[in-house]
């Protein structure tokens, strides 16, 4: 923590921060961090989704999860596989796991809606990783499959990972990401999404350069970027039920390359995030671009693209926010 000289000005902060404690979703209790006495608290589904996740807000306030137990102290609950002194899997349910170190190559076969896979603490560097998920499809897959115990939303996760040459991709993903970054840095070569029951990739707080990013009909967004930095040579997005591409809460983002295709809306950049986008081409739309403020803890965003990517009727502006157009 960062120390604050004014005491005052240290109790409001803290004040700021609420914890909440429990093991399961009907039993949870919240309070602020140097109160003592915490009562009940009840939260709808999508809400303690962004509170596992880390992203939940409201009325300015900060919310973190806690568990006083350590749910995973069942040994039957994940399998941890280290490849290397540098690479970590831990492995949820029964996926089928197949390592090639010479090639450096990691494939992952889900069957269950309960197989998940996150590759953390690790240094990834020349591999190629693919996941596939068979006998499920993403028609199928109920909306609870969003986040489970473990406060997973990712069918493959990875996180507090140093990446650098590295190719991904997966097919038929059921969980609310098929591909989950979190907090890693570094060089991808490539993401390959096909087949997501929700959102295709989700990048959040991280330092990323990828040079391609390919994604193929997605139940929801097909690539969502939070709060962070990258630099994005390609993104081909096709088929996105609702967002081609979602950028928010504060991302510094630089596309070269972008090509949209059949999306509720192309392009959305939202709450204090900038974005530059050098070439683009969005289609099949019923709304081109919007760029606005969708949370009350953050600010107006900046966008900046091709003049000739949208029509000014197919855009939506907030106040404050503004389009540059090339």
């Amino acid at each position: 923590f960062k120390k604050e000289n004014n005491v005052n000005e240290r109790k409001w902060k803290l004040a700021n921060i609420i914890l909440v404690d429990g093991e399961k979703i009907n039993d949870l209790n919240e309070c602020q961090i140097n109160v003592r006495d915490c009562p009940p608290k009840k939260f709808k589904k999508d809400s303690f989704a962004k509170l596992a996740r880390g992203k939940y807000k409201k009325d300015g306030k900060n919310y973190f999860y806690l568990r006083r137990k350590n749910i995973n102290s069942n040994k039957n609950e994940y399998k941890t596989i280290n490849i290397s002194d540098l690479i970590y899997i831990r492995s949820y349910g029964n996926p089928i796991i197949n390592i090639d170190k010479k090639s450096k190559k990691i494939d992952f076969r889900f069957n269950s809606i309960k197989d998940k896979i996150v590759i953390y603490d690790s240094e990834l560097k020349g591999w190629e990783i693919n996941g596939i998920a068979k006998g499920i499809t993403n028609k199928r897959v109920p909306t609870e499959s969003r986040f489970d115990e473990n406060l997973l939303t990712g069918s493959l996760v990875i996180q507090n990972a140093i990446l650098k040459d590295i190719d991904l991709s997966f097919n038929n993903g059921f969980h609310e990401d098929s591909i989950n970054i979190v907090n890693s840095k570094g060089e991808i070569n490539s993401i390959n999404i096909k087949n997501s029951f929700q959102d295709a990739v989700d990048l959040d707080f991280s330092d990323l350069n990828i040079k391609k990013i390919n994604i193929e009909d997605a139940g929801n967004d097909c690539v969502d970027i939070s709060s962070g930095n990258y630099k994005i040579e390609n993104i081909i997005a096709n088929k996105c039920f609702d967002k081609g591409v979602s950028i928010g809460e504060k991302s510094n983002v630089n596309v070269f390359n972008l090509i949209i295709n059949n999306a509720q809306i192309g392009l959305v950049v939202k709450d204090s995030s900038n974005v530059d986008v050098l070439r683009s081409n969005i289609n099949n739309y019923s709304q081109c671009a919007a760029i606005y403020r969708k949370k009350q803890e953050f600010g107006s965003s900046f966008l900046a693209m091709p003049k000739s990517t949208c029509p000014k009727n197919k855009n939506i502006v907030q106040f404050n926010s503004t389009i540059f157009y090339k």
